[in-house]
């Protein structure tokens, strides 16, 4: 739509833009690894800009694939945007319980001061050692009696663990 002029009384022209807002966009987002493994962080950066300026950008967030909230980006510079977080803060939201790797989905999106909103979605896979799993918020060894195959799993009595068998 193109703009609209209004003349008012002393022949003073007013012009108001009726085109309206515009979303953010997402320029850019790559994270620093594609694998975590227990006790590393992963540092996540943005890229964005907004049609109107970068006055109406409000910020962004990360959630997971069902929505939980992670965390909120903090700004580097004008349209730069990062955000680290280490298991902890993934566990808090979904605690792990996996065997060996697992990856998980999660969404960024920024938003401006007029509601419009951009998001992105992106995939981590999650990585414990050899002969380990991720059970809560971190690794486990999951070739011991005590946790035979699977968190909290424990071999039955008189058995011996073999975490590549169903305990």
């Amino acid at each position: 739509v193109p703009p609209q002029e209004i003349i008012t009384r002393d022949n003073v022209t007013v012009t108001v833009n009726a085109a309206g807002n515009h979303p953010p966009v997402i320029l850019n987002l790559e994270t620093n690894v594609s694998e975590l493994l227990d006790g590393s962080t992963v540092t996540v950066l943005a890229a964005v800009s907004d049609p109107d300026g970068p006055q109406d950008l409000v910020g962004g967030v990360l959630r997971g694939a069902d929505g939980e909230l992670l965390g909120a980006f903090e700004a580097r510079s004008q349209g730069l945007f990062q955000l680290e977080l280490g298991w902890p803060a993934f566990a808090a939201v979904e605690p792990f319980d996996f065997y060996g790797s697992e990856s998980r989905d999660f969404g960024v999106s920024f938003t401006d001061f007029q509601g419009e909103e951009a998001a992105q979605t992106f995939t981590l896979a999650f990585r414990c050692p050899e002969l380990s799993g991720g059970c809560g918020d971190g690794c486990q060894r999951l070739d011991l009696d005590t946790a035979c195959g699977a968190c909290g799993v424990a071999c039955p009595q008189g058995q011996e663990c073999d975490p590549l068998q169903d305990p």
